[in-house]
């Protein structure tokens, strides 16, 4: 995937290749608990990034609310239970900003999570992502897994989803402007009024956050990693 791909080189080179173990949806399909039960035997992994999500822009989320919300509620709560079951050492599990609330105040700070509903537009996918946190926080407490929940800002880069639909604002708005000037237009028409601002953090700067997290965070209190740096949509 989209992290994954920064993420896998990074790990391999602090670690040894010999003892990462990089796995795709091709392997095992994660929302079938047998299918999750096979992986952990298969490989008995010490320590778990999980990075499995079903993700898109606005335009999908909008559409299939409840696919985003089934999906990556199972996907969350499958991983945490079948870790915790095979004493799995440490886990990092990233979720997205989206799921602070719509009215939190920029920048926002981690202890602002829990203070309103986050945007209802993409809350399927908000919301079951948030989970991760109550199940890192229940699990810690009744099994000891030694879990972290990352939170990154916008993350952009390459291997990044550039499909028309499903897209977030860097990759969608590269692809548009590249189409616009393919097809010889001279104007292009954008979403908004281009004052919304987000905080744009490169995906390859998040990976190697990682390790860090792996070998010295021992707490299941969400962890910001942004670029800090205010950006408009219209700025972009």
């Amino acid at each position: 995937g989209f992290l994954g791909r920064h993420l896998m080189p990074i790990l391999e080179a602090t670690y040894g290749a010999n003892h990462v173990v990089g796995l795709s949806s091709k392997d095992f399909d994660l929302l079938k608990q047998d299918h999750v039960e096979q992986m952990f035997q298969a490989h008995k992994p010490e320590v778990l990034v999980h990075l499995a999500a079903y993700s898109g822009g606005i335009g999908a989320n909008r559409t299939f609310p409840a696919d985003f919300f089934y999906k990556n509620a199972l996907f969350t709560t499958l991983m945490f239970e079948a870790a915790a079951r095979h004493g799995v050492k440490k886990m990092v599990y990233p979720m997205g900003g989206c799921s602070y609330p719509a009215t939190a105040t920029s920048p926002i700070s981690e202890d602002q999570m829990w203070n309103g509903y986050p945007q209802p537009e993409s809350a399927g996918y908000s919301v079951a992502k948030k989970i991760g946190i109550v199940l890192s926080q229940s699990y810690r407490q009744q099994y000891g897994l030694n879990s972290v929940v990352l939170i990154p800002g916008n993350m952009y880069g390459g291997y990044d989803n550039f499909r028309d639909s499903e897209s977030h604002v860097v990759p969608a708005m590269v692809r548009r402007y590249y189409e616009t000037k393919l097809r010889g237009e001279k104007e292009i028409m954008m979403w908004g009024n281009g004052a919304p601002v987000r905080d744009f953090v490169y995906a390859g700067d998040v990976a190697k956050t990682i390790p860090w997290l792996i070998e010295n965070y021992e707490s299941s209190e969400p962890v910001n990693v942004s670029s800090g740096t205010e950006v408009s949509i219209r700025e972009l």
